[in-house]
């Protein structure tokens, strides 16, 4: 019987899984301690009625309810999180919620805190205890600092989408390098970004690189390589690829880039 309800309120949205509270006595103590394997969180779903304050309210006790209370021995596949960062002005409190999914073993991780009002010139920075985390497969961050202090071990990352960050190319080097299984890399929006060097991901076959109006040069060096898209306006960037003999599919959108490739890469292209 717990198998089958936990079955149906993974097909649910959070907002309405919060709302099986009020059905049973049965449902209320599976929501609290719940062993569902998707947790998705976002403080919109919570804050359209006109109570604001109630529903901030009701939101944190939610994502607490889900997070803190839930088993540690229950693993967790999947969390996002996609707050406005003036709702839950704590960020102690944000934190404390990765760390919970962190203790709980997630594997793929979605962070989206857009900042507004009093809190839009204050980035979110996230633990760097994320950098550590050797069950994460999928790891997603927006609109949030990018700091890398100590070393990264992130041994299972497969996928990294990294979108409207403000930083240089010396963070997001150290992060792609020390991920050497990474196989799909999106980068989007990344202010400050000038130079790209993509390399030492044998795996890598999917990359992305979307309106980084700052950027001035890709290298790529991916043997595994298979689909390159580049989107971007009318800022030039020379884009150099090498060692990508199994390209199959390669895309520009609304400009083309000044575009090297070495011999091994024309071969396959014929």
């Amino acid at each position: 019987m717990k198998d089958i309800l936990i079955s149906i309120l993974s097909l649910l949205p959070t907002r309405e899984v919060a709302r099986t509270n009020l059905l049973s006595k049965a449902w209320r103590k599976l929501s609290a301690f719940s062993s569902l394997p998707v947790l998705m969180f976002e403080s919109a779903d919570f804050l359209a009625s006109p109570r604001k304050d109630t529903n901030v309210s009701s939101f944190i006790n939610v994502v607490d309810s889900y997070l803190k209370l839930r088993q540690k021995d229950a693993s967790l596949a999947k969390l996002r999180l996609h707050l406005h960062l003036n709702d839950v002005e704590s960020r102690s409190l944000i934190d404390s919620w990765i760390d919970a999914a962190l203790e709980r073993k997630v594997k793929e991780l979605d962070l989206f805190m857009l900042p507004r009002g009093r809190a839009r010139g204050k980035p979110y920075s996230f633990p760097a205890k994320i950098f550590a985390a050797t069950t994460i497969t999928v790891l997603s961050l927006r609109r949030v600092i990018l700091e890398i202090c100590g070393d990264i071990d992130l041994p299972a990352l497969r996928k990294l989408y990294l979108g409207e960050i403000r930083c240089d190319e010396q963070p997001i080097q150290k992060l792609i390098s020390s991920c050497p299984l990474i196989d799909c890399l999106h980068i989007e929006s990344c202010h400050g970004l000038q130079k790209l060097h993509v390399s030492g991901l044998a795996n890598l076959r999917r990359l992305e690189v979307i309106w980084c109006y700052e950027l001035k040069r890709i290298e790529i060096n991916a043997p595994s390589l298979q689909y390159l898209s580049y989107q971007q306006g009318k800022c030039p960037c020379d884009v150099v690829l090498r060692a990508c003999e199994f390209l199959r599919e390669l895309t520009f959108w609304y400009s083309i880039p000044k575009l090297s490739l070495d011999f091994r890469t024309l071969r396959d292209w014929g």
